[in-house]
């Protein structure tokens, strides 16, 4: 995951700093996500993934998902990032919509 997000955050040509200021943290985070040493949040991933057009999956992964975010939602991501009562509420609904699909996924095995 580490080399993943410094090379999204390379070839979207940004440095350390410029991601933190992204994702609401100092550059020393970013550093310590990018060597290991952490990893990032689930609202980081998502805003990470919305950020540079991929799935979560790609970030944690380094693959695709059909569970990926439906692009309507990437966009509704887009629009209100910087609003984070809103953000945090949409983070809320797409946990429970995973939560929902899983239980189908677990009713079909």
């Amino acid at each position: 995951m580490k080399d993943r997000i410094k090379s999204l955050r390379k070839k979207k040509g940004i440095t350390q700093t410029e991601l933190g200021e992204i994702l609401g943290v100092g550059q020393k985070s970013i550093s310590m996500i990018e060597k290991g040493m952490c990893n990032p949040t689930m609202p980081q991933l998502v805003m990470l993934s919305n950020y540079f057009n991929v799935s979560t999956d790609y970030i944690i992964k380094g693959e695709e998902s059909a569970k990926d975010i439906e692009p309507i939602e990437r966009e509704i991501l887009k629009t209100i990032r910087d609003d984070r009562t809103l953000f945090g509420k949409l983070i809320k609904m797409l946990e429970a919509k995973k939560t929902v699909i899983d239980s189908f996924e677990g009713v079909a095995a």
